[in-house]
């Protein structure tokens, strides 16, 4: 019934609209202060060809659809109850009307390059299966990219994102990419349950589609709010990380020595700090979850010492 009502939606998105190449999906929770710049900062794109923007607002209590519903008829809204930023973003996902997807956060600024940068990107290679940019601050000062992965000079390609991600961490800050819409879906569904690191793990599950194109570009201001991330926030993230690290070499189906180590080495530092900040929040069985796969899949003898730091640490 959920396929049915999607295709209808995207049939009357099209119709409506002509034919679309570019769906932006926009999950909102409670951003009344700043929807409106986000869709308007959409709105005033370079970008040529035919796009809309659906607005997803997951069960907002302080009116937030209704501060976009009329500016302008790309933007489409959808509304549910609230369940999360990954079901919205999912839900999104699946009511798109076009085959291309990009994604801007409700609190962030897109620059008017980023769709067309984006796809310009996503279009540089025929193997590509995700372009990504450069992110900054909302005073344009750009983050620290320390951890962007070797890519191809003249072509910007990451020939195994999986293994890139795995190594170094999540380098598609903000969800600032474009995708196929297939991929995307295959990325954003069944995981409704990840209260964290979404970003993280959708980046993951797409890595096994093909290669990420990077764009050498900044076409994302993020607002980084003064309040910042709650402790149970900081809890839920890292152990969400290690779950989607997990889940990412198991869905891959991979059996290669270099992304084997390369989970037990990302694990091994990661699950011990990340069980304990789970526990101390009372998140238990999300706890007992990173326990579990951090036993299983990073070498127990050399996951004693993080274990031992982050407990002695926990208890200072």
């Amino acid at each position: 019934m959920q396929s049915q009502q999607s295709q209808q939606s995207q049939d009357s998105q099209q119709s409506r609209l002509g034919r679309l190449d570019v769906s932006v999906i926009v999950p909102v929770y409670n951003r009344g202060d700043v929807i409106r710049r986000a869709v308007e900062s959409l709105l005033a794109q370079d970008f040529q060809r035919p796009y809309e923007i659906v607005v997803v607002d997951d069960g907002s209590t302080d009116g937030s659809a209704e501060l976009v519903a009329a500016i302008d008829p790309r933007v489409r809204i959808i509304r549910q109850e609230n369940r999360g930023a990954s079901a919205a973003r999912c839900r999104g996902i699946e009511a798109a009307g076009a085959e291309i997807v990009a994604f801007l956060d409700s609190d962030d600024v897109a620059q008017p390059c980023h769709l067309s940068s984006l796809w310009e990107g996503l279009h540089r290679d025929r193997g590509a299966a995700l372009a990504f940019a450069r992110v900054a601050d909302l005073n344009g000062q750009p983050f620290d990219c320390e951890r962007l992965p070797a890519v191809d000079p003249e072509c910007g390609l990451i020939a195994d994102p999986l293994l890139a991600l795995m190594t170094i961490g999540c380098f598609t800050a903000s969800m600032n990419l474009m995708t196929y819409r297939d991929v995307a879906l295959a990325a954003a569904r069944g995981r409704e349950r990840f209260r964290a690191a979404n970003d993280y793990d959708f980046a993951f599950r797409a890595a096994s589609a093909g290669k990420f194109v990077f764009v050498d570009r900044i076409t994302m201001r993020c607002d980084r709010r003064a309040d910042g991330i709650s402790r149970r926030g900081g809890a839920l993230q890292a152990g969400y990380a290690v779950l989607a690290a997990r889940d990412a070499a198991r869905q891959s189906g991979r059996r290669d020595a270099a992304l084997k180590n390369a989970l037990a080495g990302r694990l091994q530092s990661l699950w011990p700090s990340a069980f304990v900040q789970c526990f101390r929040t009372r998140e238990i069985a999300l706890a007992l979850e990173v326990a579990w796969a951090g036993m299983r899949c990073a070498p127990l003898r050399k996951s004693a010492r993080y274990l031992w730091w982050a407990l002695n640490s926990a208890s200072a």
